[in-house]
Formats: structure tokens, sequence, C-alpha cells
């Protein structure tokens, strides 16, 4: 069973870190990158702000936000919370079965 899945189950890194320092050639590399689209995600409608702008602060200079979108509705957004409710339940009950098939 892949325990970052099972919500019984933090998803922290356990291992061990290792910092390395890029060379020359793979900073030039990296700064080369272009990424068209970020999917920013909030576990909840209302810590979407909080969370937006805490990701902006990090990222400082190196992304520009061009659009935003959210829920247009109240009614949007809480269907949109019984559809993510939902597939935790789902994701639950197939930790459960996969458990029992071990």
């Amino acid at each position: 069973v892949d325990n970052s899945l099972c919500p019984s189950h933090l998803a922290v890194w356990e291992g061990d870190t290792i910092h390395v320092k890029p060379t020359a050639e793979a900073v030039i590399a990296l700064a080369q990158i272009k990424v068209s689209g970020v999917l920013l995600v909030a576990p909840t409608a209302s810590s979407l702000e909080a969370r937006r702008k805490d990701f902006l602060r990090k990222m400082k200079e190196v992304i520009s936000m061009s659009k935003e979108q959210r829920a247009t509705s109240q009614s949007i957004a809480s269907s949109l919370d019984q559809v993510k409710q939902e597939a935790l339940q789902l994701r639950s009950q197939i930790c459960e079965e996969l458990v029992m098939v071990e």
C-alpha cells in the first residue's frame, strides 16, 4: 500500500536530506525552464487566499500572476467541497480494502 495515500499516515519526509550545490551549467539550464501554468489547490475555499499570498511571497519574482480562477458562486464552491470530501472518503475506503488484501 502506498502509505502517502492513506489518511492515517502523514505526508512527512522521513528520509535523509542531501544538500546539492548545482553546477553553473545546471543553474543556467534551470533558469531557462518555462512553465505555462500552475494550479494551486487549497483544502478549503476559505484558506485559498492566504495560501495564494504565501505561495506568491515564497516564489517572489519567479512567477507572475496572469489569471486567477475561483468558484463563481457559493453553490459551486459547496459542490466542489462535497466532491472533495467524497474523493477523500473513497481514498480511505480503497486504503482499507488494500490493507485487508495484504
